[in-house]
């Protein structure tokens, strides 16, 4: 079987130490993806469980963690017809923003990202919900439909079509969170042949930290380099520098409004 890599994590080369995630902090990530749809209540409680997960493994997390591949059930839950899961890997990072949740999620949900990062070329909404209103905290959910390309340095530039959906929720503590699941089914293309990504799938988890703002993602994606045998030491370590990259992109952009 060949091994898959994300396609943030092709861009070095460099070999590296890959950690496999604790039991339990993987298989809430899993179960987040899977069960995304469900009762406020079954999120609220996996929310509970994960924090103190991530708390304690706040700087193993920030060099990235293996984690295992979805199953079939999981993506048919996800709504995913007839899914492969037979190439798929996945990896987990965290990264904190100095913003506040809500200016990060204005951030985030910019209707052209190319006016505010660099790494966007084109960046098309689609099909949307009111963002406005999700802004506002005056909705609940946010959903889109985006068409985007991003460059990708040594891999040319990427195109893929995305459908996300943000989710406002709230701890039994009255402690607010963000969850997000992006399905992409149908992969990226790029305009080069050097790499190929059949289909790419997240959860993010945002929620206060400190002043702040923690970002935990899972990402898990069909990939392969054309002609080249790459560990996949590589792709967690490379798809944990990119959370930490954009984040840090975001804030850069808010410094700025």
């Amino acid at each position: 079987m060949r091994r898959t890599l994300p396609v943030v994590a092709l861009v070095g080369l460099a070999a590296c130490k890959v950690v496999d995630a604790p039991d339990n902090l993987e298989e809430l990530m899993v179960f987040g993806f899977e069960h995304f749809e469900d009762d406020n209540a079954i999120l609220a409680d996996m929310f509970e469980e994960l924090v103190p997960l991530v708390d304690a493994q706040t700087e193993a997390l920030g060099e990235g963690y293996r984690i295992n591949t979805l199953s079939t059930e999981n993506l048919e839950d996800a709504g995913i017809p007839a899914p492969n899961v037979d190439d798929i890997m996945g990896a987990m990072g965290q990264a904190d923003y100095r913003h506040g949740m809500d200016d990060v999620l204005f951030g985030v949900t910019l209707p052209d990202k190319t006016q505010a990062y660099d790494n966007y070329v084109a960046y098309e909404v689609t099909e949307d919900t009111d963002l406005p209103c999700f802004l506002a905290a005056d909705c609940v959910d946010y959903e889109l439909s985006v068409s985007q390309t991003v460059d990708v340095s040594l891999l040319g530039e990427s195109t893929q079509l995305i459908d996300q959906v943000y989710r406002r929720l709230e701890a039994s503590d009255g402690t607010p969170f963000v969850m997000s699941r992006v399905l992409s089914p149908t992969g990226v293309d790029f305009n080069t042949n050097i790499v190929a990504i059949d289909q790419q799938y997240q959860l993010i988890v945002l929620y206060p930290q400190g002043q702040g703002t923690r970002r935990v993602e899972a990402f898990w994606v069909e990939g392969r380099v054309i002609g080249l045998d790459i560990p996949d030491s590589v792709a967690v370590d490379n798809f944990a520098r990119s959370v930490g990259d954009q984040a840090e992109r975001v804030d850069e952009f808010l410094d700025t409004q």
